[in-house]
């Protein structure tokens, strides 16, 4: 079956379109770069995102915290990995960039922080 695909690893935005050769194979039409080739096999076979969410922590005044992956996750982990994250509570202080989760299921993407709190102020 064949699938356009609008790629997002360059600012070409090449639409490419991905037709089966019928051996378990692709064939890409329309990339502009080998980037193009490379996400549409990828955005095909095992698609990927970077997740973005928040847990929440022990402080009524800052109830939640916003984290993301550190890289893109297999969309067969999206769903696991959000309700590890929504089951989970977080002790501050925190500080961006900190870990909460490693390594999650073995896929080598960890979870990170994305704000500090509290927030200090240098002199």
């Amino acid at each position: 079956m064949e699938k356009e695909i609008i790629c997002l690893s360059c600012p070409n935005g090449c639409h490419i379109t991905v037709q089966p050769t019928g051996d378990g194979q692709y064939q890409f039409l329309g990339a502009k770069c080998e980037r193009g080739e490379v996400y549409a096999h990828e955005e095909i076979t095992d698609p990927k995102r970077v997740v973005t969410a928040v847990v929440q922590t022990d402080s009524e005044e800052m109830s939640y915290l916003p984290v993301k992956t550190d890289k893109p996750i297999s969309k067969k982990y999206i769903n696991p990995l959000l309700e590890k994250l929504y089951s989970q509570k977080i002790n501050l202080p925190a500080k961006c960039g900190q870990i909460i989760i490693h390594n999650f299921m073995q896929t080598g993407v960890n979870v990170v922080i994305t704000r500090t709190y509290p927030l200090v102020f240098k002199k």
